[in-house]
């Protein structure tokens, strides 16, 4: 919380966190874990929920917005995915959510796809629209801004091109969303994957009326429409 205090007071308007979960690891070894701020009988579930009440509190106290970096499962899953990530607690709690729906993290079989990392546009389609559904099934509540983490990296085949990395951002902006972060390890993104800023903000014009109007596929994407507009982020 201190750097973000310091983040905060150098100009930064919103401070984003990562890993707020539990380790990823076989249950064998999560039944041996000793967590001492952990408190009796508490699911894991129930503390990445009171831990992210906490954040989202002291951040917001700096006048700063909350957002979480989120596995990409979480759009779909409907537990808490033994990390204690469940959709609904993050979207009602962070103001912006970040699930990193990287086409080379799903089985095989998943949304029909029989190679999912050769299925970009598919993968990141269906996994942000659950994503949606879901948010839109709380009614009236307010839910977090959706910002997804595209795949800009290569991890078994294909070879991610720039291709691989546009399909995916059409995937998002058929559905209201303009806003995005691409993430490589590497910190290596080649140019031709981007647009310019004209051609940015026309494509999503035109992909939210497309996303707004019921008889389109696009079914209720303008719920995560980007108060930035359509601006482009790099990870």
């Amino acid at each position: 919380m201190t750097l973000g205090r310091e983040a905060v007071a150098i100009g930064f308007e919103e401070i984003q966190y990562d890993y707020i979960r539990f380790p990823d690891e076989p249950r064998s070894r999560m039944a041996t874990a000793v967590y001492p701020a952990r408190r009796p009988a508490e699911s894991t579930r129930d503390g990445v929920k009171r831990k992210l009440q906490l954040l989202r509190d002291r951040t917001r106290a700096f006048g700063a917005e909350f957002s979480i970096d989120i596995f990409g499962l979480t759009t779909t899953a409907v537990d808490a995915l033994g990390i204690g990530q469940l959709w609904e607690d993050l979207v009602t709690t962070a103001d912006v959510v970040l699930p990193m729906v990287y086409p080379s993290h799903y089985q095989r079989g998943v949304y029909g796809a029989q190679r999912p990392n050769a299925d970009p546009h598919r993968m990141v389609r269906r996994a942000l629209q659950d994503g949606l559904r879901r948010s839109a099934a709380l009614g009236g509540t307010t839910t977090a801004e959706i910002r997804p983490y595209l795949q800009a990296f290569t991890l078994g085949q294909p070879r991610y091109q720039p291709y691989h990395v546009r399909e995916q951002i059409r995937a998002a902006e058929e559905l209201g969303i303009g806003s995005w972060v691409l993430w490589n390890p590497g910190s290596r993104y080649d140019p031709a994957i981007f647009r310019s800023e004209a051609e940015a903000t026309a494509a999503l014009a035109a992909a939210r009326i497309r996303a707004a109007d019921p008889g389109t596929t696009g079914g209720r994407g303008s719920t995560a429409t980007n108060r930035r507009g359509g601006g482009q982020d790099r990870r």
